[in-house]
């Protein structure tokens, strides 16, 4: 099937693919995800992101450099073009947020499977009270992940709780936790992600009542890459950031 997809034509003039770039808004509402820009480097990042998962709705371009780039092409002409490096991640970061969680992923994360913590291993912990994620989902022929997100660990003691809403470590944690899942899908398995730095950005409070999904990203080429995150609550990003780090064989190599 992704064979068969590298030779379709990335502009169309009909909805064909799970998540469609327009530049315009519209209010159609189809099994498909919008993503609004008219920034080419945006448009090469989403299509190095999501593949032959996303299109470019051709009757809405107003870019006689986008139409130039893309006219005629197929996703096996500019695929092997715009692949991510693991040193773009600011410019990544900056767009990620753009690319919601598509329907049929939210429909399977509502299954009772998706509803269970991830092995407390698969994240480097050795307790299950301290895993704040839910099994994941991987979406299509991409690197992206979606998971559950969990308000409660063990590990945070906290000496006020707010009813109203969960609180910035809570959060750091969370997406701590789903980098280092994000990256133990994608990265050679005998290696482990160390987070060297990061960086979040807070939108909106997340409300404890309220179920939320993190969406992530790993961009693990070889040694150093990087991790971007978004989290979703009420179709609303509240939270996102990036983690970037580097693979080691084992905790012992990065300590000497």
């Amino acid at each position: 099937m992704l064979r068969e997809s590298m030779n379709e034509k990335i502009l169309v003039k009909m909805y064909n693919k799970p998540y469609v770039i327009r530049f315009t808004k519209t209010n159609d509402e189809l099994d498909t995800v919008f993503i609004y820009t008219r920034d080419k480097r945006e448009v090469e990042i989403f299509l190095a992101i999501l593949g032959t998962n996303i299109s470019l709705y051709e009757p809405d371009i107003k870019s006689q450099e986008i139409i130039s780039w893309l006219s005629e092409k197929t996703y096996a002409d500019i695929l092997p073009t715009v692949k991510l490096t693991g040193k773009e991640h600011e410019e990544v970061l900056k767009c990620f947020d753009k690319i919601g969680i598509h329907p049929r992923v939210q429909e399977r994360l509502q299954d009772a499977f998706f509803k269970t913590k991830l092995d407390e291993s698969f994240i480097h912990k050795s307790s299950a009270s301290n895993v704040m994620l839910s099994q994941y989902v991987s979406f299509e022929d991409t690197d992206i992940i979606c998971l559950n997100a969990f308000y409660e660990t063990e590990e945070i003691k906290l000496d006020h709780i707010a009813d109203d809403h969960v609180e910035a470590m809570l959060l750091t944690e969370i997406s701590r936790q789903a980098g280092i899942a994000a990256a133990g899908v994608v990265q050679d398995p005998s290696k482990i992600f160390i987070i060297l730095k990061e960086e979040r950005l807070y939108k909106r409070f997340v409300k404890r009542d309220e179920p939320a999904t993190i969406q992530v990203l790993c961009v693990a080429p070889k040694i150093a890459g990087y991790c971007v995150f978004s989290l979703i609550q009420e179709g609303v990003c509240c939270m996102k950031g990036c983690l970037v780090g580097r693979s080691f064989t084992n905790k012992e190599e990065y300590v000497r």
